[in-house]
C-alpha cells in the first residue's frame, strides 16, 4: 500500500485587504501584512497533492488562520494543475483613525485555480 510522499515546510504569506465598511461614514483603511506559515502535506500520486497550512498571527493586524489546498495535475506531458483552496481566517477590524475592534471577526474564503506552466520543468 503506497501512502504517498509526505512533505513539510515553513514560509511566509502576504496579504492585502482594502475596502469600505457597510456604513458610508466609516471608511476602513487598507491593511496588509506578512504571516509566517507552517505547512504539511502529501503527494498521493504523481497527479494529486493536498496540504494544510497554519498562518501564524501577524502582530500588526492580528490576522491568523488555517488553509487547505488540493491540486490535481491533468496530464504529465503538459502539467496543467487544477486546484482548490479554502481559508478560515481570524482578525480584528481596524480603521484609519487607529480604532481596533475589541472582538475578533472570522472570514471564510474559497477559490478555484488553473495553473498553466510557462516552461517545461526538469525531468
Amino acid at each position: 500500500m503506497n501512502l504517498g510522499k509526505f512533505f513539510a515546510g515553513v514560509g511566509f504569506d502576504s496579504f492585502y485587504h482594502g475596502g469600505l465598511h457597510n456604513d458610508p461614514g466609516e471608511e476602513y483603511s487598507r491593511s496588509y501584512g506578512v504571516n509566517p506559515t507552517a505547512s504539511v502535506g502529501i503527494n498521493f500520486t504523481d497527479k494529486q497533492e493536498a496540504s494544510y497550512t497554519y498562518l501564524l498571527r501577524d502582530k500588526g493586524t492580528d490576522l491568523y488562520g488555517h488553509r487547505i489546498d488540493y491540486f490535481y495535475t491533468l496530464s504529465k506531458s503538459f502539467p496543467i494543475r487544477v486546484g482548490f483552496q479554502a481559508n478560515y481566517l481570524t482578525f480584528k477590524e481596524r480603521n484609519r483613525e487607529g480604532y481596533v475592534d475589541s472582538y475578533y471577526e472570522q472570514d471564510v474564503t474559497a477559490k478555484l485555480s488553473v495553473e498553466i506552466p510557462l516552461t517545461k520543468g526538469r525531468k
